[in-house]
């Protein structure tokens, strides 16, 4: 993820693969969910307060997932 901390933008790059991305709040309430394949996928931050926030990334065939927090600031 980068750049972060973000003011308007940010970009994931994702390995192979399909994933679905989930950007929570700093509560635990999703703001936005969305499927995507291999590559990058960019993000729009321009809505959201300055704040913490979490990324997950969830691998659709393994169901893996990870979560990285992610700062926006304004």
């Amino acid at each position: 993820i980068s750049p972060n901390p973000a003011r308007g933008q940010t970009i994931i790059d994702l390995s192979p693969g399909v994933f679905r991305l989930e950007l929570y709040s700093a509560t635990g309430q999703i703001l936005w969910s969305s499927n995507r394949q291999t590559g990058r996928a960019e993000l729009d931050l321009s809505q959201q307060a300055a704040g913490n926030y979490f990324l997950r990334v969830i691998e659709a065939t393994t169901g893996r997932h990870r979560v990285e927090k992610l700062v926006v600031l304004r």
